[in-house]
């Protein structure tokens, strides 16, 4: 809803509400009852509320009225309604406000009454389980891009010293093909025309793993600072100026090799994986929602098995925007206009069939980042894993140090963290249980691998390239599994530098309802479905003794004194402390506390106290994504002020949260000392994000509307004409053809 009051002299803007986010094509379009909380800003005064009630009104006309009692001006002409779904274009359309001076101010009307908005549901909405029907409504496809869309915050303002861009990527297409190519792309079109999601089972992805990327920028640059008539004698205040928007919206599909194939033909062509998804596997893990143990087929080499979708975890290091997968080359993006550049082989550090691994660690004193190249589905004897570690300018950190492991077997290699001296990864015990089906060219992981108990710890020394990395046995304890743990961080303690101390999002291997039905699109439409799709998940500390090869595995308590922490999802922590000692940990949390149940709430975890401290949650029909954390940060001009507290958690924590009942989404801002009294800001986005997503957030990195603007045109106009030839890469092969060149022309015959 984007609302404006005209009066005689000054034009006044009422900041959007996500609960009017509806669509505005009728006046009597349905809605549900509603708080309505005007915020009013002009050029020269910062926001304040002006007037707060609720109504049972159950259309956009009935809530005209109702506004038009909130209203305490007794000049405003109107409101406009606009509609907020990106595929219809609704026109505007202008509800009169009749309104008397004696109708509009009473004592009691101008306080915010927060105890029934969608934002601060009261104990009556928290309660019960969650809608499970509202959490399976976001797995629907994304039908339109966004190239450059300015948003306004609707409960209070995006904080001044937040100043920065938050990038996710999320699975968005679960229908292959559903975005037609450009007009004046040169004769390209699709073999088949764009189809509702379930209309074709052969074109539907069957886990959300397998649904084609989007990569999302949100860039959030605080309004200026008031402006009075003596401090700027050049303030154009009557010719009405517009304020800059609280942020600047892009959607774009990362232009992957699989995705480029699919829309030209128009169906799914990239389906080696969705045999194995949909039978019963030996490893109630290996297709666990929403992040599965198997993420790509193991077929060696560039074929049409192995599909890059685009939506790994954003890295953004030295000035660069990588999307990268567990399975081969990561992806390089635009970061204005989110286009994609094409592969990039890290400036020629890794080879045409190096793969980089989909998770990363940073050392935050040092100012480096390790990553792991992993080779899958070579042998069943071994696995050849190397780790490179950059500098601050993206070049490799003494080449001659970079550390290659031979692993035994076929090594699950899911998460890589530092410490000051060690790279620590985690790998879990399988088996080849098919050795023929091996020998004779099987790769689906469902049908010929098995987890075996516990696993290995593996310290590999930094600096010193002689010495022999440390390998700790890990034996199973009955309560879960080393396959595919969350790192959140490790580090040394500096009053025992010979211990090392790792935080883990740990699953328990097992489901809570064992079925040997398909899980289909929309895949959990309740909560038994979701139960047997998932595996408990919650955070362990594992202390590693470097003297004597030993961990000691601990799980974190929950809050109030409870025993078992809650069910969680994805965690995150400070950035500035990674690689060194940390205090809290931010996760998403179940809605119904140690039961698995889909991420709905947030919660944050003291390490010190070992237990959770504070937690989060919204109604029953509301999921927030992956919490990250981003520090203090302030911008004016051209300058940037990055401004890092002495205490961790003085900062924000932002999550995108999707409710089921609007069918949109809003970027949620938190306090990050304070998560428990809710988010702070609001931002509609206007649109549907799936579950899924994985984020980083870049502080001091903004630009205006108005550059991202000309950079998305510019990127337009280069899909549309096919423009392939001046894209930079440095991944060119001698005879002229791209990487991905390779793997369209010759994957089908590899």
């Amino acid at each position: 809803l984007s609302v404006r009051l005209e009066y005689p002299e000054e034009d006044y803007r009422l900041l959007p509400h996500p609960i009017l986010c509806q669509s505005a094509q009728s006046p009597n379009i349905p809605i549900r009852a509603m708080t309505i909380q005007l915020s009013l800003r002009t050029r020269k005064k910062k926001p304040s509320v002006v007037a707060s009630a609720t109504t049972a009104a159950r259309s956009c006309a009935a809530s005209a009225l109702l506004l038009s009692s909130l209203v305490p001006f007794p000049y405003a002409v109107g409101f406009f309604v606009e509609h907020s779904a990106p595929r219809i274009r609704a026109p505007r359309r202008i509800y009169p406000m009749e309104i008397c001076a004696e109708t509009t101010t009473t004592s009691s009307s101008t306080a915010t009454d927060t105890s029934s908005s969608p934002l601060f549901p009261d104990d009556s909405l928290r309660e019960g389980p969650p809608d499970l029907e509202s959490f399976s409504a976001a797995y629907r496809t994304v039908g339109e891009e966004v190239a450059c869309q300015p948003i306004e915050a609707s409960f209070s303002n995006v904080p001044k010293d937040l100043c920065g861009t938050l990038y996710v990527s999320v699975p968005a297409m679960f229908t292959s093909g559903s975005l037609p190519p450009p007009k004046g792309s040169g004769g390209m079109r699709p073999q088949a025309p764009v189809v509702p999601d379930g209309a074709d089972p052969s074109r539907m992805a069957t886990h959300p793993y397998d649904a084609d990327g989007m990569l999302l920028g949100i860039t959030l640059s605080p309004p200026p600072p008031p402006i009075d008539d003596e401090d700027d004698e050049n303030n154009n205040s009557d010719t009405g100026t517009p304020m800059p928007p609280s942020a600047v919206l892009r959607a774009r599909y990362v232009r992957t090799n699989a995705f480029t194939s699919e829309r030209k033909r128009g169906k799914r062509f990239y389906s080696a994986m969705d045999a194995g998804r949909t039978a019963p596997s030996k490893v109630s893990q290996a297709h666990d929602h929403p992040l599965p143990l198997y993420k790509h087929h193991l077929a060696p080499g560039l074929n049409k098995k192995r599909s890059n979708r685009g939506h790994g975890v954003p890295l953004y290091w030295a000035k660069r925007l990588l999307v990268p997968w567990e399975g081969g080359l990561p992806y390089k993006m635009d970061l204005l206009a989110l286009s994609t550049i094409g592969k990039s082989a890290l400036g020629g550090v890794l080879g045409a069939e190096d793969p980089m691994g989909g998770k990363h660690a940073m050392d935050a004193a040092r100012e480096r980042l390790v990553v792991y190249s992993n080779k899958l589905g070579e042998s069943d004897k071994f696995t050849v894993c190397s780790f490179l570690e950059f500098d601050a300018e993206f070049k490799e950190v003494d080449e001659d140090r970079r550390r290659t492991l031979t692993l035994d077997g076929v090594a699950l290699v899911s998460d890589v963290s530092v410490t000051e001296e060690f790279i620590v990864v985690a790998v879990p015990k399988t088996k080849v249980t098919e050795n023929m089906r091996f020998l004779i060219g099987e790769r689906d992981p469902s049908k010929i691998l098995a987890l075996g108990e516990g696993g290995t710890i593996y310290l590999i020394p930094r600096t010193n390239r002689e010495a022999t990395p440390i390998a700790i046995p890990l034996s199973s304890d009955g309560l879960g599994t080393e396959a595919d743990l969350q790192i959140m961080n490790a580090y040394q303690p500096t009053s025992d530098p010979n211990l090392v101390q790792l935080d883990v999002i740990r699953s328990s291997g097992t489901t809570a309802i064992s079925t040997k039905k398909p899980a289909l699109w929309p895949w959990a439409t309740d909560l038994d479905q979701y139960r047997s799709l998932s595996t408990r998940r919650s955070l362990w500390r594992y202390t590693i003794d470097v003297r004597d090869r030993t961990v000691v595995r601990r799980e974190y308590g929950g809050a109030e004194d409870v025993a078992d922490g809650p069910h969680i999802g994805f965690g995150t922590i400070n950035p500035h402390c990674s690689a060194r000692e940390h205090r809290y940990i931010y996760a998403t949390m179940g809605g119904c506390g140690k039961e698995v149940a889909p991420p709905q709430g947030i919660v944050k975890y003291d390490c010190m106290a070992g237990s959770v401290i504070q937690q989060w949650k919204p109604s029953v029909d509301e999921y927030c994504g992956e919490p990250i954390y981003a520090p203090y940060c302030r911008k004016e001009g051209n300058d940037v002020t990055k401004d890092f507290k002495s205490d961790e958690d003085d900062g924000y924590l932002l999550t995108l949260l999707y409710s089921g009942k609007l069918d949109t989404s809003s970027l949620l801002i938190f306090n990050a000392n304070e998560i428990s009294g809710g988010p702070i800001c609001t931002v509609p986005l206007g649109m549907r994000i799936p579950h899924g997503g994985r984020g980083t957030y870049v502080s001091g990195l903004s630009w205006s509307k108005e550059e991202i603007e000309r950079r998305a045109r510019l990127a337009e106009k280069i899909e549309a004409k096919g423009a392939r030839w001046n894209e930079v890469k440095s991944d060119f092969s001698g005879l002229g053809l791209r990487l991905d060149d390779f793997e369209d022309i010759f994957g089908t015959m590899l």
